[in-house]
C-alpha cells in the first residue's frame, strides 16, 4: 500500500531538490546539524544512547497527550542535520502517525544513497528506534 506524502515531507523534498548539487545538500545538512540545539547534560546518558551505531547517537522520547516528543543528538554534524529533517517529520506527532508513516523523503530525494553503508545503517537504527517507541504507545 502506498502512502500519500504528507505536507512536511513534501516541503523537505522541495527544499532538497531545489539545492541541486550534492555539495549544496551537504552544506545544508551541516548547517541544520550545527543549528540544532541540544541539552547534552540531560541527553548524553547511557539510557538514551542508541545501541549499534558506529557514531554516538542519543534519543530521548517523552509522551505528552498521545504525542511523542523527541530529543536527539548525533556526534556527526551531517547526520545530525539529516536527523533534524527526521524530527521535522515525526516530532510532536501521535504515535499512530509515526508507526504508520514512512519517511518517504529519504528515498524521494536520494539522500539514503549519498552516505556510506555504516552511516545509513546508523540512521536506520535511530528511525527504527523512534518507530518501535511509537508502536509501544499504540
Amino acid at each position: 500500500m502506498t502512502h500519500p506524502i504528507d505536507p512536511t515531507q513534501q516541503k523537505i523534498i522541495g527544499e532538497i531538490n531545489a539545492l541541486g548539487s550534492l555539495k549544496e545538500i551537504y552544506s545544508y545538512l551541516i548547517t541544520l546539524g550545527k543549528a540544532h540545539e541540544v541539552n547534552t547534560t540531560d541527553l548524553h546518558r547511557d539510557e538514551f544512547r542508541i545501541p549499534g551505531c558506529l557514531s554516538d547517537a542519543w534519543l530521548k522520547v517523552t509522551l505528552e497527550e498521545d504525542r511523542l516528543h523527541f530529543e536527539l543528538d548525533h556526534e556527526s554534524v551531517i547526520m545530525q542535520g539529516l536527523l533534524v529533517l527526521v524530527l521535522r517529520s515525526y516530532n510532536h506527532k501521535p504515535a499512530k502517525y509515526i508507526a504508520k508513516t514512512p519517511l518517504t523523503f529519504l528515498e524521494e530525494t536520494g539522500l539514503m544513497k549519498q552516505f556510506s553503508q555504516s552511516k545509513s545503517n546508523g540512521l536506520i537504527r535511530v528511525i527504527d528506534h523512534m518507530r518501535e517507541t511509537a508502536n509501544q504507545h499504540l
